[in-house]
């Protein structure tokens, strides 16, 4: 715990709950513990930050379908993404969000990094072939 002599708004400590106790003698006490929820929530938001990274590289547009594929050896990185899964797929607009391991396939994009130190994942992007374009004419 980390105590302060100022009051600060939540969004200022990037927190979630700001509780108020009377009896408390400091002013300020900040729970600078990590629970695992928390780590699992990391490890996603680097991921998210990532593949967009990833996508602006390959010049998508926002309305482009694009297929998403990840790996990890790490135990606790293919947990804390299987969890947020739905999560990362709406918030970088994948139409498909799979773990597997590379196939040889061609990405537009793919990296292997790591989410945390000692905690490496592979990513890799490509407009997806589930939605072609047709077009009708009529005779």
């Amino acid at each position: 715990m980390v105590a302060l002599s100022k009051s600060p708004t939540p969004s200022q400590v990037n927190t979630r709950d700001v509780f108020f106790d009377e009896v408390q003698k400091e002013d300020v006490v900040l729970d600078t513990e990590l629970d695992q929820p928390l780590i699992y929530e990391g490890y996603a938001r680097e991921l998210i930050r990532q593949i967009q990274d990833m996508r602006k590289e390959a010049k998508y547009r926002l309305d482009d379908k694009v297929f998403g594929q990840w790996h990890s050896d790490d135990k606790d990185v293919s947990e804390a993404i299987r969890r947020w899964s739905e999560e990362i797929k709406e918030e970088v607009l994948l139409s498909d969000f799979t773990n597997s391991p590379h196939d040889g396939k061609a990405y537009d994009v793919e990296k292997e990094f790591e989410l945390a130190p000692q905690r490496k994942i592979w990513a890799g992007i490509r407009k997806s072939t589930l939605y072609p374009k047709y077009y009708i004419c009529s005779i």
